[in-house]
Order: structure tokens, then C-alpha cells, then sequence
């Protein structure tokens, strides 16, 4: 059968059957109102005295929590992600699955224990930059930086709190680029201190293919 359309929930009062196939939830079961959308009279009065007690419970502090809202957890994802940390080496990290770790982004609420795991990680890693010991390393730090960036992600020490929705960021203002000749010199300097290519670049504020791309140019300059 198929779901309720989607302008279903704006019209209290309006009656639905249940939709489910093995289990049939009656009027006033919290599944004929919340996945069958059922706003019956029974159903919303149900649901209203439902919402009454976990409300009640909440501020008497009597209402065992299991899941939390997964805001904080995505700041601290987005965070270390533009550090350059992928979704699959923290989640290797976490010893979970990496779709299990991308839930966050996707869910509404997440476990409490995975929200205590991930901020517990943003504090191991916090002091710590990605492994870029090979290529495919370099690649997986650029893309995740790459993805952080166009989900407009801050570092976590931005926020004025990570947890709060209403929090705000501090502008994050990348470094400038030193004129091309000034580069150079810097480049120079380090090559000759046995400095990696990578990061050079990093100290530059550029791509390794920028930075290559760079010296063909003055090489090419120089041989002109």
C-alpha cells in the first residue's frame, strides 16, 4: 500500500489506515501516528499526551536518554575532515564500518555511545595530523579536505560551541600565497633540507600539483 502523500501531515483530523504488512498498529499506537501519519482524533490526542511525558520526564531528569541530536557529532566530523582525516581511516579508527560512520550525516539522531566515540576521537587526533606516508594517503588527505571545504566546514576549535545549534564560527581565513618568486626561494630552501614535496606544499598553502606546476614555470622561465 502505498505511503501517505506529502501534504498529508498539514491536515489534522484526516484519517489513515495503517500501512505496515505483518504488524497491524490500531488508532492511538504511536506508529499509526508517527509512519502511517494518521492525525485522527485518537491518534493526535495520543500522540500530544506522549509528547506531555517525555517533555515531563526530560525536565525532571527522569528520561533515560539513548540517542542525541548528531549536530555536535557532524561539526566534529566536518572538523577533522578538513584537518584532512577521511571517513574511512576514522572509521577504521573507530573500528566501525565507514557507512555505519556516515549515518551521522544522514539519521537525525544518533547512539549516545557513537557520540561519546567520536568526540573521544576528535581529542586523539586534535594534536595529530593524517598519514601521507604513500600516494593514495595524499589523495585520501586532499579529497577530505577537499569535501569538508564545499560543506562550508570550520575547525572544531571555531565553534563557541561545538554542541550548541545556535552557535556560531569564527571566519576562517586561509593563509595568502607568497608571490611566485618568494615561493620559489621557500621551495628551494626546504628541497635542500630534504623536505617532501607534500609538504612543501602544505607549508605553502597550495597543492603539490600547484607547487609542480610552479616549478615548470619558473624552469621553464630560466631556460628561455
Amino acid at each position: 500500500m502505498p505511503g501517505p502523500s506529502k501534504g498529508f501531515r498539514d491536515r489534522p483530523g484526516s484519517s489513515r489506515p495503517c500501512t505496515h504488512a505483518r504488524v497491524h498498529h490500531p488508532h492511538g499506537h504511536y506508529q499509526r501516528y508517527q509512519a502511517d501519519r494518521c492525525r485522527c482524533d485518537v491518534c493526535s490526542r495520543t500522540n500530544a499526551a506522549r509528547s506531555k511525558r517525555l517533555r515531563d520526564e526530560t525536565k525532571a531528569g527522569t528520561r533515560p536518554v539513548f540517542y542525541v541530536d548528531p549536530l555536535a557529532s557532524r561539526r566534529i566530523l566536518d572538523g577533522l575532515r578538513l584537518a584532512g582525516w577521511s571517513m574511512q581511516v576514522m572509521a577504521d579508527m573507530l573500528g566501525i564500518d565507514r557507512m555505519h560512520l556516515i549515518t551521522v550525516y544522514t539519521f537525525g539522531k544518533i547512539s549516545v555511545e557513537k557520540a561519546a566515540r567520536i568526540r573521544a576521537l576528535d581529542s586523539k587526533l586534535a594534536s595529530q595530523t593524517p598519514p601521507v606516508k604513500n600516494r593514495a594517503q595524499r589523495i585520501g588527505v586532499g579529497i577530505a579536505k577537499t569535501l569538508s571545504r564545499r560543506r562550508g566546514a570550520v575547525p572544531v576549535m571555531a565553534w563557541t560551541d561545538v554542541e550548541d545549534p545556535e552557535a556560531t564560527a569564527e571566519v576562517y581565513k586561509p593563509r595568502q600565497r607568497l608571490p611566485q618568486a618568494d615561493a620559489f626561494l621557500e621551495y628551494t630552501h626546504l628541497h635542500r633540507l630534504g623536505v617532501s614535496n607534500f609538504e612543501i606544499a602544505r607549508k605553502l598553502n597550495m597543492t603539490e600539483l600547484s607547487l609542480l606546476r610552479m616549478l615548470q614555470r619558473t624552469k621553464g622561465r630560466k631556460t628561455a
